[in-house]
């Protein structure tokens, strides 16, 4: 297809032909050849303007194209600079919040070295304690416990999941001169473990310290699959003081502290505590939703001490 510059050429040349015979028409006085060569020049005529104005149009067109182009480059630009603007923002405030949390953590790991040193003030034991923190309670609940069962000395403390607490307890009981402690373990393997630590400390066969194997088994409570402690291995177990809520480990399944709500705070006297730990997550928060809404025997109380990660609740009849 010939290109609009050749059309253009090619109509000018017609033209020019047109208007030389014109000439020679009215020079010989040939005047058909005049008029059609007029005719042919108004035709000519038109063409060009056709031809011009779709020129004009194809300028028009490219300058609207180039103008659109120019504001689409301008507004990817625009949106690039807000996104570095707001990846800027995004990335300070990330900043801020990590160094808020590290700000955090150090105020919990200093309230931690702080109950540690007054724990090992107020029990002294005898020889290096295990590890707190992490799975185990942390030394600020511990603390919190401790000299809350110091306050109101208890006939008998059960804990369910053993642990650095285990050993805490004993000593306390020891130095009370009273009460009780059954410690709820699943693991044969850390039954093990947590009778082996007791005996460095000097409970080895201690009357007042016992760590019980309660394999995981049906929790037989309706709509809850998951497992949970051998009821058989606490039958016994009533009038207590103090429950401790720290088991079975959350890998057990979905919702796997949530049977000691039905099946053992009813064992608890009136007046007595329930211990939540690792009360922070998800399912454990739920599951004091849920404990509360089922229960009006349960009400949510502050014990004196300092913050800690664990939630604990009264039985009030």
């Amino acid at each position: 297809m010939p290109s609009r510059f050749s059309r253009a050429h090619a109509v000018a040349g017609v033209a020019a032909l047109l208007a030389v015979g014109g000439l020679v028409g009215a020079v010989t006085e040939t005047w058909a050849v005049v008029a059609v060569a007029v005719v042919g020049l108004l035709s000519v005529l038109v063409l060009l303007v056709w031809e011009t104005r779709k020129v004009a149009l194809v300028v028009m067109r490219r300058s609207e194209k180039q103008a659109a182009l120019a504001r689409d480059v301008a507004t990817v630009r625009d949106t690039v600079v807000r996104t570095e603007a707001l990846h800027e923002q995004t990335e300070a405030r990330r900043a801020e919040d990590f160094w808020n949390l590290k700000a955090i953590e150090l105020v919990e790991v200093v309230r931690d070295v702080e109950a540690l040193h007054q724990l090992y003030a107020d029990l002294r034991p005898r020889t290096a304690m295990p590890q707190s923190g992490g799975w185990a309670l942390r030394p600020t609940d511990l603390l919190v416990l401790t000299r809350h069962l110091r306050a109101s000395p208890p006939a008998l403390v059960v804990e369910l999941g053993s642990g650095t607490s285990t050993v805490w307890f004993a000593y306390l009981l020891e130095s009370l001169g009273t009460g009780r402690l059954v410690t709820i373990e699943h693991a044969e393997e850390w039954v093990g473990r947590t009778e082996g630590v007791l005996a460095e400390h000097g409970f080895a066969g201690a009357s007042h310290v016992e760590v019980r194997h309660a394999p995981l088994a049906p929790a037989e409570v309706p709509g809850h699959p998951t497992p949970w402690y051998d009821r058989a291995a606490l039958a016994d177990l009533h009038d207590i003081d103090l429950l401790v809520v720290d088991g079975p480990p959350a890998r057990s399944g979905p919702d796997a502290r949530y049977p000691a709500g039905p099946l053992l705070v009813d064992r608890v006297r009136i007046g007595g505590i329930v211990i939540v730990d690792d009360a922070g997550r998800d399912e454990e928060k739920a599951m004091l939703r849920r404990w509360l809404a089922e229960r009006p025997d349960l009400e949510r109380v502050q014990l004196t001490g300092p913050f800690g990660s664990h939630v604990a609740l009264r039985r009030i009849g």
